[in-house]
């Protein structure tokens, strides 16, 4: 079940449509984020796979804490198994299967040649899980991307009759149910997000040296006493890219908090830990969307924009104002406001 997990969650970082386009997804994504963001290494692990989701050293650290999370609490990994079974069609198995040449050994054990299953429940849910994933890739395959993440537009349903006694008194017909209007799809955070179609053609995914050094400068000396709560508001959904070549590059995130209220006390967070935690200097620029907030390093520059309840951070080479990070800025918020406004 690890598997399939991991294979969501990097579908879901590489924007793929089997991932992106489906509600499992966006409610495994959920489910991982909050499980890991009270421990010590899952938000770190996570933002490196949303970053890098090609990458076998953050994929290998993800699925350490994940296992490790599912081995300790049996309830978390039903959750995951019951979020992945959400789009799984209702099918029964009558009858029975016959493995040519292969042999059972009591109830709880199927040899096939060199291969042996166990009828326990991690395997279960590890078996339904991989079925899940064979499924949604099936249906990509039959439909089409295009058709799996935004499909046909759902037929309205129409009214539906209660039975005779159910009618009013002396009504000739029976009643009606007024009609529910189907809910909006939201906008998926990575459309929203600057890609490689937006940079450079000589940079790379990952490709900017300095970006790691950077994650772990802010890592070690953030979080000081001089904040009100040490601990950041962390959002319900986010995603993150890095992009650049050698010593030149920008790194990205997007980040949707439950509320404005709760995006504009995050961003308070970082004025603080930006201004007296880290050293750097503050440089006003032009206020894009509510609120616009930008500091500057010897090497490095940082530019925060809020809008309503998302939170924008866009990190580049250089100092302000001769650095790439307000002009990316413009460039990312400008990309946001198509897919959110």
């Amino acid at each position: 079940m690890v598997e399939a997990v991991l294979q969501l969650i990097m579908q879901m970082a590489g924007g793929t449509a089997v991932a992106a386009g489906t509600e499992v997804g966006q409610a495994v994504s959920t489910m991982v984020r909050d499980r890991l963001a009270v421990t010590d290494r899952g938000p770190a692990a996570l933002r490196a796979v949303e970053a890098r989701p090609d990458d076998p050293a953050a994929v290998g650290e993800l699925r350490t804490l994940l296992q490790a999370e599912v081995d300790a609490d049996p309830g978390f990994a039903e959750r995951l198994a019951e979020a992945l079974a959400a789009a799984r069609p209702a099918h029964t198995t009558t009858g029975s299967i016959t493995f040519q040449g292969a042999t059972v050994r009591g109830r709880n054990v199927i040899s096939l040649g060199s291969v042996t299953i166990r009828n326990t429940r991690n395997v279960r849910l590890s078996l339904l899980a991989a079925a899940l994933v064979f499924v949604a890739l099936v249906a990509l395959g039959t439909y089409g991307g295009a058709q799996l993440i935004i499909g046909d537009d759902p037929p309205v349903p129409g009214p539906t009759a209660t039975t005779r006694a159910q009618a009013g008194p002396g009504s000739d017909s029976p009643r009606e149910e007024p009609t529910k209007a189907e809910p909006e799809t939201s906008p998926y955070l990575g459309d929203a997000v600057l890609g490689e179609s937006d940079v450079p053609e000589n940079w790379a995914s990952s490709g900017w040296t300095s970006y790691l050094a950077l994650l772990n400068f802010m890592a070690d000396e953030g979080g000081c006493d001089a904040l009100p709560d040490p601990t950041y508001p962390g959002p319900s959904l986010g995603v993150s890219g890095a992009y650049g070549s050698g010593s030149e590059g920008i790194g990205l995130d997007l980040h949707k908090h439950d509320d404005p209220a709760e995006a504009e006390r995050a961003l308070d967070w970082h004025r603080t830990n930006e201004l007296l935690c880290m050293g750097g200097g503050f440089v006003a620029l032009p206020t894009m969307g509510d609120e616009t907030a930008a500091y500057r390093y010897a090497e490095h520059s940082v530019v925060y924009i809020r809008d309503g309840q998302y939170l924008i951070r866009v990190m580049a080479n250089g100092r302000l104002p001769n650095s790439l990070a307000a002009d990316y800025a413009r460039k990312q918020y400008e990309k946001f406001t198509k897919v959110f406004h």
